[in-house]
């Protein structure tokens, strides 16, 4: 049961100003974009028109060239964006292409969901095909076992590559064993995974519901109690549009988001000084699905690489 909206209203002499306590409804989201009011949160108010400036700003942030970590997971992040705001296909890394740059990294399943890179096999886990990682479940050859440091890496592999290499019943308790109900990276990973095993048609969507409602859930209330701002925060956002509950989450959350945004137009996380380029894609993005204003949205980029 998710609660209806309640609002204190103030009036000013130019606006009025709705102070939320939960997450929006259709009509307050219609509002905002109209630009008839704003919303406040914990870390201040914002409007429609403060929502544009934040995604322009980004947009000619990210224009520019990036030096540091760039990541097949950035390339891809960035193309999800570009789906919505098409003046980022300008980005020096939209001309990046990411086959190319990352030939042999699995993950590019997200960008296209038929491809599969040469020679790339999941095997359970046994006594002569040992676990990827500590306490994992599943073999992989070289070289993909190299970037794999957790079970939660194997299960988010085993699950986007469910189309082609089998997806079990074994394998979904496998998934939820690596979640934590903290809200965690380890809840945000799993909930993707069950996502792409839904999208693929690997197992029935009724039994992969109650699981992804419950992970919905868990994230919603970490979100509630978080105190740091990094990658996380903004993730958990993300990731709730695409599960389809982007319906749930609260204009409190979207205005942190804004207010954390720096001059330049990218963003940085608590206790890592500097623009970080994952925790500014998952911020546009979280942006950008807040002022379209669908409660689902697509993790996979359309069309597919031909």
């Amino acid at each position: 049961v998710h609660p209806h909206p309640r609002a204190e209203q103030v009036m000013g002499p130019a606006r009025m100003t709705f102070r939320l306590r939960t997450a929006p409804c259709a009509a307050l989201l219609a509002l905002l974009v109209s630009g008839c009011t704003s919303i406040e949160g914990p870390d201040g108010s914002f409007s429609s028109s403060d929502l544009n400036r934040a995604i322009s700003k980004a947009e000619s942030f990210l224009s520019t060239p990036q030096t540091g970590r760039i990541g097949a997971d950035n390339l891809w992040l960035l193309r999800l964006a570009a789906t919505h705001q098409p003046g980022l296909q300008k980005s020096p890394l939209f001309a990046i292409d990411p086959f190319t740059k990352y030939a042999k990294e699995p993950i590019l399943r997200f960008v296209d969901p038929t491809w599969q890179p040469a020679g790339f096999e999941i095997r359970t886990a046994d006594a002569d095909h040992p676990a990827a990682t500590r306490g994992g479940f599943y073999w992989f050859p070289s070289p993909y076992a190299s970037d794999l440091y957790l079970p939660r890496d194997e299960v988010l592999l085993k699950a986007l590559y469910g189309a082609s290499t089998g997806f079990t019943e074994v394998d979904l308790t496998n998934l939820i064993a690596t979640t934590t109900g903290q809200g965690d990276y380890d809840d945000t990973h799993a909930l993707v995974a069950l996502l792409a095993v839904r999208d693929q048609g690997c197992l029935p969507a009724e039994t992969l519901a109650p699981h992804i409602a419950r992970l919905v859930d868990i994230l919603i209330d970490a979100q509630e109690k978080a105190d740091l701002f990094n990658d996380l925060y903004a993730e958990r956002v993300a990731f709730l549009y695409w599960a389809g509950a982007g319906d749930r989450v609260q204009p409190a959350w979207i205005a942190r988001i804004l207010h954390r945004q720096l001059p330049d137009g990218g963003w940085e996380a608590d206790g890592s000084p500097g623009v970080n380029l994952h925790q500014t894609n998952l911020a546009l993005l979280s942006l950008l699905y807040f002022k379209e204003g669908k409660p689902a949205q697509p993790f996979y980029v359309t069309p597919p690489r031909g």
